[in-house]
């Protein structure tokens, strides 16, 4: 039998389609193509299957058939310019693969009535799907090789809960960006394992240290001015990945209370990893979205250029103590511990401060018109006063003593409020004083350092230091501590 023959047979089995034949070639037509056939088959079930496939395809009109030669089929979608190749079988996969095929079109066409605002873009002769939007910095990118990981992908890209620049969740999944603080130093690409077990639980919750996910990848990439230059593949970034929270809790992931369970019990996991390992991971909290990057470049910049040349030149030596103290907190990230790292600047010198006002005082004593040195009960009388001047003075006290000392320094009044004007503005802010003239009388200001310097070294699960509220930051507290230290460091010798 010819393929005329063979052909002008099978129009009778319903396909819906015009087919003639000019020559050796089959045109099949369609309402918006002609399409060539190509084929040297005369496999009935195989033309059969084509030509029942190309029927379908033209019923859905969601594709439009670039080509047909032998059992290959290549599908355009022309709306978002995506190009797949179908391959005819026996077994019967094709028609898998087509379904894929439409769903992952189905969430494009989902995602973009969902979202306006973002345009897609395919680039088939990379398999990948380019969105963008005028609100990101950066277009972002999806590869649609694989039709399952792709559609996941963008699914989790536009609908799971995003917690900017720290998490990623949905039901059963969260994923926390993680760093190892070790490693704060290196530069470079670090080449680190994926840790993952060999097991998939239903009914306990688990653990995987694996490469940062793609679509946390570019929720990552759309808000970087360079995002689209740098690619996944050689982007090589661990996430902490927690899977079956909300099964095993029967705690919704859209409950108020689910973000702060999910990071209880991963800080329970990650202490667990450094008490058996000594594994050191920590989980980025830090929003980095809350600042403005553009503006942050653009005040360290100006700052830079301020420098002047004299200050380019070593002048003064401080204490060595005083300034490692200060440069260890400098390290930290905003945090409670930050406020005390700073404070110890002021604790360092606490006792050296209590013995020369001690020393300051005995010498006073002995200088004393009444004093006998050979009297053994004047000499009893300074013992006495020295025990009990150091049994008696409490930190606030001690604090006290290193403010007047090494904060006001003996400085005039208008000279101590010239000196102090941004620590005056700041505690104006934090309203622990209500105007400058407040400021002299020290009494306020170190209650205030000292009341909080108590809170965070005394917190607990009674009195947490989130419970601290009067409306000022952790940021505003640190910044003050901060200005203090600086005060006292320039001013000790």
């Amino acid at each position: 039998m010819e393929l005329r023959d063979f052909i002008d047979d099978m129009i009778h089995e319903n396909l819906n389609l015009n087919i003639e034949i000019e020559k050796e070639n089959v045109i099949i037509i369609t309402p918006t193509n002609r399409i060539n056939y190509k084929t040297d088959s005369l496999d009935r079930d195989l033309v059969l299957k084509v030509l029942l496939f190309i029927s379908q395809i033209t019923l859905e009109n969601k594709f439009k058939i670039e080509s047909v030669e032998e059992e290959e089929i290549f599908l355009l979608n022309e709306k978002y310019s995506m190009e797949f190749l179908i391959l005819i079988n026996d077994a019967g996969d094709y028609q898998n693969k087509y379904n894929n095929i439409s769903n992952a079109i189905d969430v494009l066409d989902t995602i973009q009535r969902d979202h306006p605002n973002v345009s897609i873009r395919g680039v088939y002769q990379l398999d990948e799907v380019f969105f963008s939007n005028d609100e990101w910095v950066s277009n972002i990118c999806f590869n649609y090789e694989y039709l399952d990981e792709f559609i996941l992908d963008i699914t989790a890209f536009f609908y799971y809960t995003y917690e900017k620049n720290q998490c990623l969740y949905t039901k059963d999944y969260m994923e926390y960006i993680i760093d190892f603080p070790e490693l704060d130093p290196l530069l470079g690409y670090i080449d680190l394992p994926e840790i993952y077990g060999s097991q998939v639980y239903d009914d306990k919750v688990y653990f995987e240290i694996t490469k940062l996910s793609l679509p946390l990848f570019n929720l990552l990439m759309k808000e970087q001015e360079y995002g689209s230059e740098v690619e996944y593949e050689h982007y090589g970034v661990l996430s902490l990945k927690v899977y079956n929270l909300n099964s095993v809790s029967n705690i919704l992931y859209n409950d108020s209370n689910f973000k702060e369970y999910a990071l209880k019990i991963t800080k329970d996991f990650i202490f667990h990893l450094s008490m058996k390992y000594n594994i050191n991971l920590n989980i980025v909290e830090k929003n980095m979205n809350e600042i403005d990057t553009e503006d942050l470049v653009s005040t360290l910049y100006e700052k830079l250029e301020m420098i002047q040349e004299n200050d380019l030149v070593y002048k003064q030596e401080y204490d060595k103590d005083l300034i490692q103290y200060y440069y260890q907190a400098s390290l930290m990230e905003d945090s409670p511990f930050k406020y005390l790292a700073y404070y110890q600047v002021i604790e360092c010198i606490y006792d050296e401060v209590l013995m020369a006002t001690t020393v300051g005082d005995i010498q006073q004593l002995i200088n004393s018109s009444w004093f006998n040195s050979y009297d053994k009960t004047d000499i009893q009388k300074i013992i006495e006063k020295i025990k009990w001047h150091n049994n008696s003075k409490k930190d606030e006290d001690k604090l006290k003593l290193v403010m007047e000392k090494y904060f006001r320094n003996n400085a005039s009044d208008d000279v101590f409020l010239e000196v102090n004007k941004e620590i005056i503005e700041l505690c104006k802010k934090m309203k622990i004083i209500k105007d400058d003239i407040e400021f002299k009388d020290l009494q306020k200001l170190q209650k205030k350092i000292y009341r909080y310097r108590c809170d965070c070294t005394h917190s607990n699960r009674t009195y947490p230091i989130s419970k601290i509220v009067d409306n000022n930051s952790i940021q505003d507290y640190i910044k003050l501590i901060k200005l203090i230290s600086e005060r006292i460091i320039l001013n000790y010798h």
